[in-house]
């Protein structure tokens, strides 16, 4: 088993924003009853980005931006009024979501060659609509200001190439920073790009995966993504010979940082994931005890983490792993509810979490009580314009 590492992170924007926007399930989009009379259909999400244990953002199958002010009992309707918004399948959006008022929805533009970025600063109340230099990839931002978009385009076997692109005012402008056929030191051609993260202005981090054993695929650029080293990250000697898939390292300052490592092949715990952490700003990174996961994991801060567990046993539940130490200590909790299907996984607190599960009718459930409780989100949308 290996772990599709899925991972969200508490008021810091999501960990990894890709080609088809944040890591979904293939859902049908709902549709009316034949011969019934027309009704808009619930909305059944499929991205969830919470960034406190009031304020959240959601995208839906049926192509609505939602958010909530209240901790999820009531959702506002903020979609972009716009017609490549209204064009759009679910299945083509990239987002990132800095906090409660900022966020960006990167979506094709007609012929699908470049893009439409749709940027808000006020909470979704209005959108700005800016031309944008790809139509897919990933996106992430430091802050308000400061962006990275990366398209990716299918290479030789093994690799992949790909073309960066930065931004300085938010998405109105873009100049390209880096490409995979350039000088010495830009963009790697090796491994399949697995997400970016902009930690500040300057320093970001690249995940690929790349079947080098033992070994991540992870580099990191210090000077606002012109050039790129590779950073030696190994995993623990038990998986010396497995191959290491990695997402995009969270930090929660200037200098600490999360990093999940999975591996495929080595000795137990199967589907093996280890969080190492960095405390100098990703200059070395520290291994933690690998824990068996299914991939869906949230990072509270830099010592609350939670992740879905892979059970020893395939007929029975995964459970809850938490830990409030950095990884020293996991204890597993026993959900009221099977976690199997769940897809995404975000709490906003060491008590309170939400996770994307297909497996209910609007795509969403939470937990007020740590993860032994969770229930079915009802997601009632309001007047849009309501906050």
């Amino acid at each position: 088993m290996f772990a599709a590492l899925v991972l969200a992170a508490c008021g810091s924007g999501p960990a990894e924003t890709g080609p088809a926007g944040s890591p979904s399930p293939s859902l049908a989009t709902p549709t009316a009853t034949a011969g019934a009379a027309a009704t808009p259909a619930a909305p059944r999400v499929y991205a969830l980005q919470m960034v406190d244990v009031s304020v959240g953002w959601a995208l839906t199958t049926d192509g609505r931006v939602l958010r909530t002010a209240d901790g999820g009992q009531r959702w506002s309707d903020v979609s972009p009024d716009d017609p490549a918004w209204r064009a759009v399948t679910f299945d083509e959006v990239a987002w990132d979501v800095l906090d409660a008022a900022n966020a960006w929805l990167l979506v094709p533009a007609a012929g699908g060659a470049s893009g439409i970025l749709l940027r808000t600063q006020d909470g979704g109340r209005s959108w700005l609509r800016e031309l944008a230099p790809s139509a897919s990839g990933f996106l992430s931002f430091a802050d308000p200001a400061h962006g990275w978009l990366l398209h990716m385009n299918p290479g030789a076997a093994g690799g992949e190439a790909a073309v960066l692109w930065a931004t300085a005012d938010g998405g109105a402008h873009w100049a390209e920073a880096a490409i995979t056929a350039g000088k010495s030191g830009g963009l790697p051609a090796q491994g399949d790009k697995r997400g970016i993260t902009l930690r500040d202005a300057s320093a970001g981090w690249l995940a690929c995966f790349a079947p080098a054993p033992g070994r991540a695929c992870l580099y990191r650029s210090q000077d606002g993504g012109r050039t790129w080293r590779p950073e030696l990250v190994r995993a623990p000697a038990r998986y010396g010979m497995a191959e290491v898939a990695t997402a995009p390292p969270i930090f929660f300052t200037g200098e600490t940082g999360v990093l999940p490592l999975a591996f495929n092949g080595g000795k137990p715990p199967a589907g093996a994931v280890a969080f190492y952490v960095t405390r100098d700003g990703g200059a070395t990174w520290s291994a933690t005890t690998p824990v068996s996961s299914l991939g869906p994991t949230s990072l509270i801060d830099a010592q609350h983490w939670r992740t879905i567990g892979a059970p020893a046993n395939p007929k029975e539940q995964p459970s809850l792993l938490v830990t409030d130490d950095a990884g020293a200590h996991w204890r597993s909790v026993t959900a009221n509810i099977g976690l199997g299907p769940v897809v995404q996984l975000d709490f906003v607190s060491p008590d309170v979490g939400w996770a994307v599960d297909p497996a209910v009718a609007s795509g969403l459930i939470v937990t007020r009580d740590g993860g032994r409780t969770w229930s079915a989100v009802d997601v009632e949308v309001g007047a849009a314009g309501a906050r």
